[in-house]
């Protein structure tokens, strides 16, 4: 039998607790419980909505149960499985691009960078700073701010039969998620203005 509990602290309020137990239930059943836990503040800064962006909440567990009778062929291992992670949003800068004096050259092209341009615009120098587009669609009573989750939820059941010439194996796993993500690819929109 053994057990192990770790944890940690860090900057941005970084916060890591994972651990896990193991051992015989009796002669022909062993157990394992696993899990980690994740959380931190925002890296960075929508400055248009005050908010935190990039900030962490993390949850992950497994529980394994093996059912092997001493002396027999088979063995049975059942797994299940169990995370869940959130985030308000990632943060996105676009990349400075063209020249500086492309408005007066014959390289117009170069001046295709729209979000960049705004970002100049707005004195937005922080790449840890942006400027995201929230979306409100029909029949919304607020606009929805940037934001990312999952939820998720697995078994797998490994069924083995030791024989004299071969083994047979089965292995049936299940799985079912969810998730969904908002983001302001370009990191800037017109709500900026």
């Amino acid at each position: 039998n053994s057990a192990t509990l770790l944890g940690s602290y860090g900057n941005y309020n970084s916060t890591l607790l994972s651990g896990h137990v193991n051992g015989g239930l009796n002669d022909s059943v062993a157990g394992r419980l696993s899990f980690q836990y994740r959380n931190h503040d925002g890296y960075a800064k929508d400055v248009l909505h005050n908010r935190e962006v990039e900030n962490l909440d993390s949850f992950q567990a497994r529980a394994q149960l093996l059912f092997a009778p001493d002396g027999s062929a088979w063995k049975t291992r059942l797994a299940l499985d169990y995370n869940k992670d959130s985030t308000n949003g990632i943060n996105v800068v676009a990349v400075d691009g063209g020249t500086a004096s492309c408005e007066t050259s014959y390289l117009r092209t170069n001046c295709t960078r729209p979000w960049s341009n705004l970002r100049a615009f707005l004195g937005l120098t922080d790449p840890r700073q942006n400027v995201a587009q929230s979306v409100q669609y029909r029949g919304d009573t607020a606009p929805t701010q940037q934001f990312m989750r999952r939820e998720g939820f697995g078994a797998v059941l490994d069924i083995e039969r030791e024989g004299s010439f071969a083994t047979f194996n089965s292995l049936t796993g299940w799985r079912d998620g969810q998730g969904a993500q908002l983001y302001d690819q370009t990191g800037a929109g017109p709500e900026a203005l």
